[in-house]
């Protein structure tokens, strides 16, 4: 009895998919509508191989906010998208965990993080879309969804490739204040290549365990250069923190679509009232366009070389002295 309740529910679900598929395209507004509030009458779960059946045929459909609207009225509250991250791979369903491009070659997920990272380096973050990543690697937007639920952890993980080719001396034939100034050259030098990503690698958790290599080798530097076990932790956080969130601070991007405002701040603060700000008035010619909050030109176009040279030296001095 069940067999067959379950076969007749799926029939009536396949019927209503049928009906929306022929028809949602050329529907009035008014028609759209009045289908989207009986979307509550569809059975919102049928049996796996049925579901499974008729996923593939609204993941089929070309993405867009009516194919959308069509897997919101035939499944529910989400569209093609939203079924593959709620559902994951049925086990039922014959397709493979990972996507297919179009010409049959498997989905590589380190192949995607780091097409999808040249995609940033090009666009920026809000010009790197689903639809323009699958494009890139030659797949459908939906085959993404096996391998990354959502865009924000896309783009969490494509944020730990910054370090990854980080070039280092042998920390063990190297003296280890010598080799943490190497590595926060390299670190400022990677982030100055991937600039979009700046924001992200200090204002988002790490969520995978790609920086456990370099977590070790500069655990291992602290440990051999004779700090204790207590103190690892904070050094640890201090050079880390210090070299990140300047470089963050570096690569500041200015605001989009508006232009003006540059040439405004600049007039601005070289026109500084000597009565107001004597000391500010003394050092703009020097600080102008070169400190934090008196710049009009992001550090990506305007290095502040000299800068980070003082801050990584007063860091190992501080390192240097706490040692002693």
């Amino acid at each position: 009895m069940s067999r067959g309740r379950g076969a007749k529910r799926s029939t009536a679900v396949s019927h209503r998919v049928r009906l929306l598929h022929r028809g949602f395209a050329s529907r009035s507004p008014a028609g759209l509508r009045a289908s989207q509030r009986r979307r509550e009458a569809l059975p919102r779960v049928v049996r796996k191989r049925s579901f499974s059946h008729h996923l593939s045929g609204c993941i089929a459909l070309p993405q867009s906010p009516e194919s959308d609207w069509f897997c919101r009225v035939a499944y529910g509250d989400f569209g093609a998208g939203e079924l593959v991250r709620k559902t994951g791979a049925m086990k039922d369903d014959p397709r493979p965990r990972r996507g297919r491009p179009v010409g049959g070659t498997e989905l590589n997920r380190q192949e995607v993080l780091r097409v999808a990272l040249g995609l940033v380096d090009r666009d920026g973050l809000s010009g790197m879309t689903m639809r323009s990543l699958a494009t890139a690697v030659g797949v459908r937007p939906s085959a993404l969804y096996w391998h990354f639920r959502t865009k924000e952890q896309l783009v969490g993980e494509v944020s730990a490739l910054v370090f990854d080719d980080l070039e280092l001396a042998d920390d063990q034939g190297t003296a280890w204040d010598l080799w943490l100034a190497d590595l926060a050259r390299e670190m400022r030098s990677a982030m100055h290549e991937h600039p979009h990503l700046a924001g992200i690698v200090t204002g988002q958790m790490l969520i995978t365990d790609r920086g456990l290599p370099l977590a070790e080798r500069i655990f291992r530097v602290l440990d051999r250069a004779g700090f204790s076990s207590t103190e690892l932790v904070e050094v640890y956080n201090v050079f880390f923190g210090v070299v990140l969130g300047w470089v963050t601070m570096e690569l500041s991007a200015p605001p989009e679509g508006d232009d003006d405002w540059q040439a405004t701040l600049a007039a601005d603060l070289r026109a500084v009232d000597s009565t107001l700000f004597p000391t500010l008035a003394r050092v703009m010619p020097v600080a102008a366009d070169q400190a934090f909050m008196l710049r009009w030109t992001s550090g990506r176009a305007n290095p502040l070389d000299s800068s980070f040279a003082v801050v990584l030296e007063i860091v190992l001095a501080g390192l240097r002295a706490r040692l002693s």
